[in-house]
């Protein structure tokens, strides 16, 4: 899978088929390390247990932004 076309994407490979979007936290209450969600039409990769908003802090890596298809 390939990000979008404005030139700020990453690649989308390595992450899950199916990620959960933002309120839906993969562990029920919150994101641990390694956890992808997508939020806003992107996708992020957790870094360490949290709860915050996807792409809101450091806690956050952006991964690509969601393919359209």
């Amino acid at each position: 899978i390939s990000g979008g076309d404005d030139g700020s994407t990453g690649s989308c490979a390595g992450a899950p088929a199916n990620v959960q979007a933002y309120p839906n936290w993969p562990r029920g209450t919150h994101a641990a390390g390694g956890d992808y969600m997508s939020y806003q039409g992107k996708i992020y990769k957790a870094k360490w247990w949290t709860t915050a908003i996807p792409g809101s802090d450091s806690s956050w890596l952006f991964v690509c932004n969601m393919p359209t298809s």
